[in-house]
């Protein structure tokens, strides 16, 4: 019923492979979180329970983009071992741009479309579940998966640069070379045109 409704799931071995688990139990206080467990009252609002499971669900986006930053990275590593090699680089100028783009996509995806960074508008006018919500998220590393998220990202955005640059160079030396080669045969035919 929900799959004719889907707009670009993920795939679904990868869907499958994800999941995310806490402790949680019912108690006679206010709902809240410590460490990693989830406390929730026995009369908790069905809005304490949406904090609780929206923060689960970005726990669970962040796992798939972070499985899809690992297979990103097992192509980045490949270049790198050439690079250390002094091999050459196995990728042209349009793969090197395509996996920038890939990389740049899931920056976006979690820097702006998500609510990884900051706290949906829903819990603007509800300060408690907003910190139910922020508490479970800290409880289920969010913050900090983000943070490496990020810095991952940077590091395989800089690498790619890095190749990209490099690869114009050798176009433009190729290009100088060139250049070179055709300015001497003219000077030879200049040459064989004097001589004759």
């Amino acid at each position: 019923m929900v799959r004719e409704h889907e707009k670009g799931p993920y795939e679904h071995e990868l869907v499958s492979l994800e999941s995310e688990s806490f402790l949680y139990r019912y108690y006679e206080g206010p709902s809240k979180v410590i460490g990693s467990e989830f406390l929730v009252s026995f009369t908790s609002s069905t809005l304490d329970k949406y904090a609780f499971s929206n923060a689960l669900a970005l726990s669970v986006k962040l796992a798939v983009w972070e499985k899809k930053l690992q297979r990103l990275q097992g192509a980045i590593v490949l270049l790198t071992e050439d690079l250390t090699a002094g091999r050459r680089i196995s990728l042209d100028k349009e793969q090197v741009l395509q996996k920038m783009g890939e990389l740049l996509a899931l920056r976006h995806m979690i820097n702006i479309g998500s609510d990884l960074l900051d706290s949906p508008d829903f819990y603007w006018e509800r300060a408690k579940q907003e910190n139910l919500f922020l508490s479970a998220l800290k409880g289920l590393s969010v913050p900090k998966r983000t943070r490496v998220m990020n810095e991952k990202l940077n590091h395989c955005l800089e690498l790619m640069e890095l190749i990209k640059t490099h690869l114009s160079d050798q176009h433009h030396i190729r290009l100088e070379w060139m250049i070179i080669a055709l300015i001497t045969i003219e000077i030879l035919f200049e040459l064989l045109h004097y001589l004759i």
